[in-house]
């Protein structure tokens, strides 16, 4: 008997947490940050926020020596970056940029970010930040 894969869940929490407190709680509710391999998921996650009124969110994506990390070992051929991204710094401060945000600005798309930008940024982050725990075959 061939078990067909089940269709991955997600769950939109707002909160604003930096990319890795999202990522130990995705863990801890059984998931993982979400896993965006084809347009038709990047496209279910964008509904999901718009749902929400979120206009920036948490991926599972992060870099590390260079390389983009995703928190699974799917396939992923899609990205939605912004114009200029990924920048891998920030040009104002020169912080590392090694986090996956995707966020509404002229359009929906991927920015690379640093781990915290509400510590850095209060003013232009706090209580807007959210991210997605993706849940397989539930």
């Amino acid at each position: 008997v061939q078990q067909l894969p089940t269709e991955s869940t997600y769950e939109l929490v707002i909160e604003d947490v930096s990319w890795t407190q999202a990522r130990d709680k995705c863990m801890e509710m059984g998931g993982h940050l979400a896993v965006v391999s084809t347009a038709e998921e990047f496209n279910k996650i964008v509904e999901l926020a718009e749902e929400k009124g979120v206009r920036k969110l948490w991926l599972g994506c992060h870099r590390i020596d260079g390389q983009l990390i995703w928190e699974t070992t799917e396939q992923v051929e899609f990205y939605q970056w912004a114009p200029g991204e990924p920048s891998e710094y920030d040009w104002g401060d020169d912080v590392a940029e090694d986090y996956l945000l995707l966020w509404y600005h002229n359009g929906w798309y991927y920015n690379d970010s640093r781990n915290d930008p509400v510590a850095d940024y209060p003013e232009m982050y706090r209580g807007q930040i959210a991210y997605v725990c993706e849940f397989d075959g539930r």
